[in-house]
């Protein structure tokens, strides 16, 4: 393939996926570059994540309030601060903007009443994620942003990106104008503020004792976290943030971003400004906080600013690197399987990482420095998924557990959805009639290569089997039609109601 041409064959070979600016045109097959970008995303976000299921919410805007910053947890930190908090979520939300076009794509008018139907069962999941497991839920945000820009999916990439910037522009002016006016505000009114967020060690202490409590003990801290999330953080800054960022998501795909569609020097243009710019103002921004010592009104103010831009950027310059190796023929093959199985991780995450840190498990929270946060995201990783047997349900073609138990609308159909996701073995228990081997596995997973612009024609016999196994074993698993949780997971089948 040319370098500095498009990659139309590599769209092709791609499940035969031909990039387009018709939605008419967008077939039902996965796309494995969203995978892999998905799967970077869930690992990402474990990265960030970890942060604020081992420490009081506090440090996790100003590293100085809890915690060791010296040696390798300064550099723990400082790697994840530049490289990932905040880059992944944007990522999640441009993939959801993505998924609602493919979804929506060989649908008739009815195509909304599925989605919000998706939408809704999935602000009911975030609900009980939130409220029962961890304060830091975003899948409230996503369904509830997701419902709204869905009314946009047809528009031309033109205007979704300038609606998409609008939106975005509105989170950081909202973000602004509301702490400059509580700089005009009474000065009582003004300290009770800044105390709320001003580390003080009687309200991390609390914290602490709270977390290391019982599940009934935590919801202390847990629902009013929640709750403001949902309400105020939400109505004057992840709304429009979210709408942004899925409005961009759309604009991307119609235009072969997101599908390794584009010339190879298109996105190490879009890596390099991405990280150079984006990691440029993270570091004034933090250079700026290190200077006044982590002032909450100049964090706001200026700090916050540069790093809500900065981690846009840096978040398109990890596209462009994601589609560069899916161009050159990197065995992403186990990246892409956490992408299709995305919610599934997502919510295992704050199921291990609780049990880990929260007096119910472990009771570690507060014990573990940055560094040993570090060594167990190396240690979880992606291998979760095979210990907790998941790999079976993937192998079958679904989109996960979460997804596919949301396909099985009643109990009824479960052992039927464990059989067809795992051919050979019964359901529930019954002895395996055959095990799944090592070519079995690999044969459901997309010929990665292929997106590396090879001529499709000196293609290996097996990669064409493995191609055809794993569009075979998503049709047999897609006549069970999902009814939600498709669109974070891509629904097994990108199309499928």
């Amino acid at each position: 393939m040319d370098d500095e041409s498009p990659a139309t064959n590599t769209a092709q070979e791609l499940h035969e996926f031909k990039v387009s600016r018709d939605p008419a045109r967008y077939g039902p097959t996965r796309i494995i570059s969203l995978d892999v970008l998905r799967g970077v995303g869930v690992l990402g976000m474990l990265a960030v994540h970890i942060q604020l299921f081992a420490f009081p919410s506090l440090a996790r805007w100003n590293p100085s309030a809890y915690g060791d910053l010296r040696g390798l947890n300064w550099w723990v930190w400082l790697a994840t601060f530049v490289l990932a908090d905040g880059k992944f979520i944007a990522i999640f939300a441009m993939l959801l903007g993505a998924s609602i076009v493919m979804q929506s794509a060989d649908r008739a008018a009815p195509a909304w009443r599925a989605h919000e139907r998706r939408m809704a069962a999935l602000l009911v999941l975030g609900f009980a994620h939130a409220y029962l497991l961890w304060y830091g839920d975003m899948l409230v945000s996503l369904a509830l942003s997701g419902a709204v820009v869905f009314v946009g999916r047809r528009l031309s990439p033109g205007w979704l990106f300038v609606l998409g910037s609008v939106a975005l522009a509105t989170a950081s002016l909202l973000s602004f104008a509301l702490t400059w006016s509580a700089l005009q505000s009474h000065p009582a009114a003004l300290a009770a503020w800044r105390a709320q967020w001003t580390p003080s060690p009687a309200n991390i202490g609390l914290e602490i004792i709270q977390y290391r409590g019982g599940w009934t003990e935590q919801m202390g801290h847990r629902v009013p976290a929640a709750w403001e999330m949902q309400t105020w953080s939400f109505y004057t800054h992840f709304l429009w943030q979210m709408m942004g960022l899925m409005l961009i998501g759309m604009a991307l795909f119609k235009l072969g971003v997101l599908s390794a569609a584009r010339s190879r020097t298109f996105y190490r243009v879009l890596a390099s400004v991405g990280f150079g710019t984006g990691m440029l103002l993270n570091a004034l921004g933090l250079w700026r906080s290190v200077a006044t010592k982590w002032d909450l009104l100049d964090f706001a103010l200026v700090s916050q600013q540069l790093h809500y831009w900065g981690n846009l950027l840096v978040a398109l310059g990890w596209v462009g690197l994601v589609m560069l190796l899916c161009q050159h023929g990197w065995q992403l093959g186990f990246v892409a399987a956490v992408g299709r199985m995305a919610l599934t991780n997502y919510l295992l995450q704050t199921l291990i990482c609780t049990t880990i840190f929260y007096g119910h498990g472990l009771g570690l929270f507060g014990s573990v420095d940055r560094a040993g946060q570090f060594a167990i995201v190396r240690s979880l990783g992606v291998r979760v998924a095979g210990v907790l047997g998941l790999a079976p349900l993937l192998c079958g073609g679904a989109g996960g557990m979460a997804v596919a138990l949301g396909r099985a609308r009643t109990s009824a159909e479960l052992p039927a959805l464990v059989a067809r996701a795992r051919p050979g073995v019964t359901a529930f228990g019954g002895r395996p009639r055959a095990r799944l081997t090592r070519r079995r596995l690999r044969a459901n997973e997309l010929d990665i290569t292929s997106a590396a612009g090879h001529d499709p024609r000196r293609a290996s016999p097996l990669a064409a089997t493995r191609k055809q196994h794993a569009q075979s074993s998503g049709a047999r698993f897609d006549d069970l039609r999902l009814p939600f949780l498709a669109v974070i997971g891509d629904g097994g089948c990108a199309g499928r109601p």
